[in-house]
């Protein structure tokens, strides 16, 4: 089982494996990990439209699982 092989990569979560079990042989085998870019925070108004000028901070990646992103992350705060 290579499952714990996944890695942490900056910027992108850990989605999917596939044939990361198994016996391995003689032959060559491929262990896939798929991942998925982090999301960012988009600050909009009442109309759901982005905030010229609004910060718009990425999740940051979770040091220790690479399936996550820091929980709690804060809110960023837009005058008016």
């Amino acid at each position: 089982d290579v499952t714990s092989d996944a890695k942490v990569v900056t910027g992108y979560v850990l989605v999917n494996t596939t044939d990361t079990t198994g016996t391995f042989d003689e032959s060559d085998k491929t262990a896939v990990f798929t991942y998925k870019k982090v999301g960012k925070i988009i600050p909009v108004d009442e109309n759901n439209t982005p905030i010229p000028g609004a910060d718009t901070p990425t999740y940051e990646n979770d040091p220790d699982d690479p399936t996550k992103v820091t929980p709690n992350e804060p809110t960023p705060t837009v005058p008016g």
